[in-house]
């Protein structure tokens, strides 16, 4: 038969596809069927590489980033008619600077079996801010916190130092009530991933009634940090 000429079925009357033409088709098929599953693979493997670099970076981003939290703190002014006083410092443990640090801070005595509340607005508290915390620097001057209240002058509403009593230093004396200061700090690191910390910290003139007590777990609780 030549080669150009074409077979019919004698039945249908349609022409009998070749051998050549089915291969041909069968051929296409398997390449273009190969080439699915190579780039399906070709995909995950991009896939998976781009998640790989990522938690590389995480973890370099972690290693390096800044840690700020108080350290040093130190309870006073356990007096009748003066406020009680916390000095601590504000100091970055990490590797890099923190920037855009705003903290808020409360400090206040409250009945031994009174859980603090861990709330900020609407409350006078102590909120210092501050543009940049290099890694290491301690200030020879820390920051101060009293406990305070609201009160009134010609001005309107203002914060008062919420001066302590006769009862008030004979409960802390006697473990009938507590001080404690919790506070917040948020910051952002150099690689513009934010962060924030929660702390909380006690003292009482009878610590050893106050350790064991639902308020104070819920003050040890308290403490946490993020995990960016």
């Amino acid at each position: 038969m030549p080669l150009n000429q074409k077979t019919v079925d004698p039945k249908s009357g349609r022409e009998k596809a070749k051998w050549t033409d089915v291969a041909t088709v069968i051929l296409t098929a398997i390449i273009a069927g190969a080439a699915l599953v190579s780039a399906w693979i070709f995909n995950g493997q991009l896939t998976e590489g781009g998640k790989q670099t990522a938690a590389v970076e995480r973890q370099m981003r972690q290693d390096q980033r800044a840690w700020v939290y108080i350290e040093n703190s130190v309870f006073t002014g356990w007096k009748e008619n003066i406020p009680v006083i916390v000095h601590f410092n504000l100091v970055n443990r990490g590797k890099t600077p923190a920037k855009q640090i705003k903290a808020n801070f409360i400090l206040e005595k409250l009945s031994a079996d009174t859980i603090p509340t861990f709330t900020y607005e609407g409350r006078p508290r102590f909120a210092p801010q501050t543009g940049i915390l290099v890694p290491g620097f301690v200030d020879p001057k820390p920051f101060e916190v009293q406990s305070a209240r609201w009160g009134s002058d010609s001005m309107g509403q203002v914060t008062q130092p919420w001066l302590l009593s006769k009862t008030d230093v004979e409960e802390l004396n006697h473990g009938r009530a507590w001080v404690v200061l919790y506070g917040e700090i948020r910051y952002n690191d150099i690689f513009g991933t934010p962060h924030w910390i929660k702390l909380c910290e006690w003292t009482s003139g009878r610590v050893d009634l106050v350790r064991s007590s639902a308020p104070a777990k819920a003050c040890i609780d308290y403490n946490d940090a993020d995990d960016n």
